[in-house]
């Protein structure tokens, strides 16, 4: 199966579909949070977004 090309949300490089991190993001604070993290409950979700593993760690931590 072929797969569409995923570009990091944050630096646009292209990332390898199986290795990509993806975040949901968080529309208030723009913290990005893993599957199978707890969202905030007074979060507002932007939807899921694909990083790669440097950029997701910074997203994750809220650093620009």
């Amino acid at each position: 199966m072929a797969h569409d090309d995923v570009y990091c949300t944050r630096c646009d490089a292209l990332l390898d579909p199986d290795t990509a991190v993806w975040l949901e993001l968080d529309l208030l604070t723009d913290i990005g949070h893993p599957e199978g993290a707890q969202f905030p409950v007074d979060g507002h979700s932007h939807g899921w977004f694909a990083y790669g593993s440097g950029c997701a760690k910074k997203v994750a931590k809220g650093e620009d």
